[in-house]
């Protein structure tokens, strides 16, 4: 179904929570509210199942000035209809940025497996997006600001997981993401953002902020241990 996605959001009933996957749930994120994505491993599937929810007593609430029909063909679950022409292009990079949680057993230990890494990946194609949809006024300047640092963030993650000057690549995708927080300030303080967009690209941000920081703490321990002086 999700495969098939015309440009609606399927909602399954799961216990008191509403459920949407795949396309529906980037619908959902892109359209409706920032939530919290969930990305797991399933056998048989080429990337993660990608999943989102909210208490069905919250549909009032997220489906407001949407249209809302019932499933005639039974199943149980809702559809959230949107009154446009959905173009399903940045779904696919979208769904890149999540990384599941890897298996016990043949553990991926490729850059790309590195949460992180998923992470930065995940904020640059949601900012590039973010940024398409700003006002003139900052869409050419700190929405292009923000989309090409996070890019340039996920370029020096990339090098650092390749082992490629990786303390200093660290530490240069650290320095991006407070560039990156500092134009969120900017953007929501001048009302360019909704205050829950801008949380939510915060809160990726700060998050972001705090992994790299643990990594780059964790290498410059390394580098003391072996006998070999961080750079100044």
């Amino acid at each position: 179904m999700e495969d098939a996605n015309p440009g609606r959001v399927y909602l399954y009933p799961e216990g008191a929570f509403y459920k949407a996957y795949q396309k529906s749930a980037w619908l959902l994120c892109t359209r409706v509210h920032p939530f919290k994505v969930s990305a797991r491993e399933l056998k048989g599937l080429e990337g993660p199942l990608l999943s989102v929810g909210f208490p069905q007593s919250s549909l009032d609430k997220f489906s407001a000035g949407y249209q809302v029909a019932e499933n005639t063909s039974g199943g149980g679950y809702k559809q959230l209809i949107f009154n446009e022409l959905i173009d399903f292009a940045p779904y696919e990079e979208w769904r890149k940025g999540f990384v599941a949680q890897p298996r016990a057993s043949g553990r991926d230990t490729s850059f790309n497996s590195l949460p992180v890494y998923g992470a930065v990946y995940r904020i640059a194609v949601e900012a590039t997006e973010m940024a398409s949809r700003l006002g003139r006024n900052y869409r050419y300047s700190l929405g292009e600001d923000i989309r090409l640092v996070t890019k340039r963030a996920l370029l020096s993650v990339t090098l650092a997981g390749k082992g490629e000057d990786r303390e200093l690549n660290v530490r240069k995708a650290r320095l991006a993401m407070m560039d990156v927080e500092l134009s969120l300030r900017l953007l929501s303080d001048l009302k360019a953002l909704p205050d829950k967009r801008y949380v939510y690209f915060l809160e990726m941000a700060e998050d972001i902020t705090r992994q790299l920081s643990n990594w780059e703490r964790s290498l410059s321990k390394s580098k003391e241990g072996a006998g070999v002086p961080s750079p100044p």
